[in-house]
């Protein structure tokens, strides 16, 4: 069931039509916006489901979809809110499921109940472990339970389910994540998690591979994802380029003698390295080095893992990094004397592109050291001298993974970001000393997100954390405030 209502957008100094698309669907409700917004746009969910509520409706308990065409223009700005809206709106779902009195919900078959899907598809994994990841539980109380997989929970502390995900990894790699397991009350659609969790005696989950083939592995989680998410369990995963067609099995066994499962599948691939070396390539000056970034931007390959080894030099003109890439210092000291933006162009998907920092000196006489407007990962950095030594903003993070280090700046970390990270961020092996501001918190999306400090070293700073919108920070026994 859909509604499509016309409308106008801005690009630039120009109009252009937009045909809002909304469609609704069965499954757990959700808001999806697709069709090239931006963060002003996206955010606009939230404004149609108050404005919604504020109108005396109830919001209904399905996914509703709403696509911004064309695809292929940017939509910016808040025009689109009254739009959505009335696309919404104009969805022919029935009076009953816009009514603000409860509605009775049609159940699955009883004959089916309890049901674990086992057949498979020929439409490929993707489509077979989206079956095979839910199922729906029958308590002896009669309550329904719709129990699901996903591989990450979302920042607001819900998922969307999901039971395959595929990758490319570099070649001796890992990739850790959460597994995370979430049960819904079939009805009211609450949040089973407690409920269910009454009726549970034991769960386990096991992975399995292909004979010969490398299997993925299993280990308690470093921190408490429950905590910050609404999933009932979670167990985190670790693979490597070698695990393919990889099956994971969660098994519930409630206290009745019933057995529950759902299954996963996952599978890694191998990213082709291709490296840059200086003996080979100019990156002498920063205008060299420039260059090369555009060309390696404009030839970029999502299957490549491309590494930049850099002279001993120090670049002193501003330096843009707008694809995947990994810059490593040289041994005898590779130094930037003015910014280094990362991901300048906004991304929709977080997870590309990833900007890799290592072995590089940051030695300012105020300014920014490094902006990311994307995800950017520090190893074996140093920052000196700086107004702010590095910010995320916009859609970007920092990483901080292995022996940073900013001492004598203004302040050390910025982060005032909308970067939509699932669950906790690490900052890990870092120390931050004689500081005005070691850490400054402007903003981290959503309220579950938090910060774990792990260890990490605070020393002489005017100012530890600057946390006014008091953000959940954890600070592991590791680390130390002097």
């Amino acid at each position: 069931m859909y509604s499509v209502l016309k409308s106008y957008g801005l690009n630039g100094l120009n109009g252009f039509a937009v045909a809002v698309e909304a469609d609704v669907s069965g499954g757990l409700p959700a808001f999806s916006l697709v069709g090239l917004p931006d963060s002003a746009v996206r955010e606009s969910g939230d404004r149609v489901r108050s404005a919604v509520k504020n109108l005396g409706y109830k919001w209904p308990d399905r996914h509703i979809t709403v696509n911004l065409a064309p695809a292929d223009i940017r939509k910016s700005g808040p025009v689109y809110d009254l739009p959505l809206l009335l696309a919404v709106l104009a969805l022919p779902i029935g009076a009953a499921l816009w009514s603000s009195t409860p509605q009775a919900e049609t159940l699955p078959p009883e004959d089916t109940l309890p049901l674990t899907i086992s057949r498979e598809s020929e439409d490929g994994a993707e489509t077979r472990y989206g079956e095979l990841c839910q199922t729906y539980y029958e308590g002896e109380d009669g309550q329904l339970y719709h129990v699901f997989a996903a591989f990450s929970p979302s920042i607001d502390g819900g998922s969307t389910m999901r039971g395959y995900c595929s990758g490319l990894l570099e070649p001796g790699c890992t990739d850790t994540g959460p597994l995370t397991l979430f049960v819904e009350e079939v009805g009211s659609g609450r949040n089973g998690r407690d409920s269910f969790s009454a009726l549970l005696e034991d769960w386990s989950v096991t992975v399995t591979a292909p004979d010969g083939g490398e299997r993925c592995t299993l280990r308690d989680p470093t921190f408490d994802y429950i905590s910050t998410t609404d999933a009932m369990l979670y167990q985190e995963m670790t693979g490597t380029s070698a695990c393919a067609d990889n099956e994971i099995v969660w098994t519930l066994r409630m206290k009745n003698g019933d057995v529950v499962t759902v299954k996963q599948g996952v599978t890694f691939g191998a990213k082709t390295v291709v490296e840059y070396h200086w003996e080979d390539t100019p990156m002498s000056t920063a205008a060299e080095l420039q260059a090369l970034l555009d060309d390696i931007t404009a030839a970029a390959k999502a299957e490549e893992a491309v590494y930049l080894y850099l002279p001993a030099v120090t670049y002193d003109a501003p330096v843009s990094v707008d694809s995947p890439m990994t810059l490593v210092g040289h041994q005898e000291g590779t130094t930037f004397s003015t910014t280094l933006t990362a991901n300048a162009t906004e991304q929709d998907d977080w997870t590309e592109p990833m900007v890799k920092l290592r072995s590089l000196t940051f030695s300012g006489a105020g300014g920014t050291g490094v902006n990311a407007c994307g995800p950017v990962y520090l190893r074996g950095c140093r920052f000196t001298g700086w107004d702010v030594a590095a910010r995320a903003v916009n859609g970007g993070w920092i990483f901080c993974q292995e022996d940073v280090r900013f001492d004598r700046n203004a302040v050390a970390l910025r982060l005032n970001s909308n970067f939509s990270i699932s669950c906790g961020a690490n900052i890990n092996n870092t120390s931050f000393t004689r500081n005005g501001v070691a850490l400054q918190l402007e903003r981290i999306p959503g309220e579950r997100m938090g910060l774990i400090l792990d260890y990490c070293t605070f020393y002489g700073n005017g100012t530890d954390i600057e946390n006014p919108e008091n953000y959940t920070v954890e600070l592991l026994p590791t680390t130390s405030m002097k």
